[in-house]
């Protein structure tokens, strides 16, 4: 099985069992190797956003307001993959553009190292 990383940076994956939970946050137990490591593509996907019409009673407040985001196009997937990880705005943008998101993957379960900083997931979400 052939898996792209469209997003912009290495993607860790840990088992739950290399985890503990702090507070509301999973982090890595010390010592702990990810299980399997998928470093960037050849390119990040992306999309182009824009922001919507702003709502014209919240434009006189002290700070910018915008309408909701929006995406007009997506970067094509590079042909010949299985699985597609992508962002979550990626992922979006093709959505809202119609797009099928069957192959697309999201990282879940966000692990984060000692410092709370993330640093791997427990898995990934598709469709």
């Amino acid at each position: 099985m052939k898996i792209y990383n469209g997003t912009t940076h290495q993607i860790n994956f840990y088992s739950e069992s290399q985890t503990t939970l702090v507070g509301r946050k999973l982090v890595v137990k010390e010592g702990e190797k990810p299980l399997y490591s998928l470093s960037t593509g050849e390119k990040v996907l992306g999309c182009v956003k824009y922001d919507s019409t702003t709502p014209e009673g919240l434009k006189k407040l002290p700070f910018m307001v915008v309408g909701a985001q929006k995406f007009k196009e997506v970067d094509p997937l590079p042909p010949g993959y299985d699985l597609y990880i992508v962002s979550n705005i990626y992922r979006s943008a093709v959505q809202a553009n119609g797009g099928d998101t069957s192959k697309l993957g999201v990282v879940s379960g966000v692990v984060g190292d000692s410092e709370g900083r993330a640093c791997g997931c427990l898995k990934v979400a598709v469709g």
